[in-house]
């Protein structure tokens, strides 16, 4: 028995409080039966703690480069996200001129709103993003040390936007620009480029590309409103956080 500040254990017991007390029986049970499910079971539990381990560890390491190279990611988004949002007005002007279809002139005028979407949620997170998350982020060797050496509002925060311009924000830029690209040069080229040309402009003027960018670039608008932020910090940061502090049951990154 160990008695420390009015806890007590008895055997292999351990209890935090005032005045608990937990006994540890130790006898064995023996239970008769087919063993193989559980066996199973217990495959499948390994099997997820090493894909959590490996999703949290991708997680913290994306965030520490993120963090490292902060501004050079808001300045490739920008420009891009710019570049984007430019190209699409030239071509929905040629084609309003040109009297065709609402969707040939609508789609590129959803494009730029869309690029320009990116934009906005771009710099608003550049202004939103400390200094000292990229000083520190610079100063440790590790994407240990970084995750580990952060109070748990700066490290869910800084998740929280690599998440949004990795996740969001870039793949939105990328496909809008590969849109305004395709969409620019079929007003450049059009049939005259031959069948490579024509492959790439039907490929880039799918419906499925843009609404998929649209929808990535919406997100990425919304991840930097307030709503958002209450919304990670209630419901995705808690279950995130205990990888990198408590361990829940099975481990953890900084204990």
């Amino acid at each position: 028995m160990h008695n420390n500040s009015n806890n007590t254990a008895i055997g292999d017991g351990i209890a935090i409080g005032h005045n608990n007390r937990i006994t540890v029986d130790k006898r064995s049970y023996h239970q008769s039966g087919d063993c193989g499910s559980r066996g199973n079971g217990k495959g499948e539990f390994e099997v997820l703690v090493v894909l959590s381990v490996a999703v949290a560890a991708g997680v913290a390491f994306s965030s520490w480069q993120f963090a490292r190279f902060a501004p050079a990611v808001y300045l490739a988004l920008a420009l891009t996200a710019s570049a984007a949002a430019c190209s699409p007005f030239y071509v929905a002007a040629c084609r309003f001129l040109r009297s065709e279809s609402w969707w040939a002139v609508g789609a590129p005028v959803v494009a730029m709103v869309a690029a320009i979407a990116v934009l906005v949620a771009t710099l608003l997170s550049r202004d939103a993003y400390p200094a000292e998350l990229t000083e520190f982020a610079h100063r440790v060797n590790t994407w240990k040390g970084f995750v580990c050496g952060l109070k748990p509002a700066w490290r869910e925060f800084s998740v929280m936007q690599m998440i949004a311009m990795c996740g969001l924000a870039a793949p939105a830029s990328l496909l809008l620009a590969t849109y305004a690209a395709g969409a620019t040069l079929a007003e450049f080229v059009g049939a005259a480029g031959g069948r490579f040309v024509a492959t790439i402009i039907r490929t880039t003027a799918k419906p499925t590309m843009l609404w998929g960018a649209v929808l990535c670039a919406l997100s990425a608008l919304a991840s930097q409103s307030e709503t958002a932020y209450r919304l990670w910090a209630s419901f995705i940061a808690p279950a995130l956080e205990p990888m990198f502090t408590t361990g829940g049951v099975v481990f953890s990154f900084c204990r």
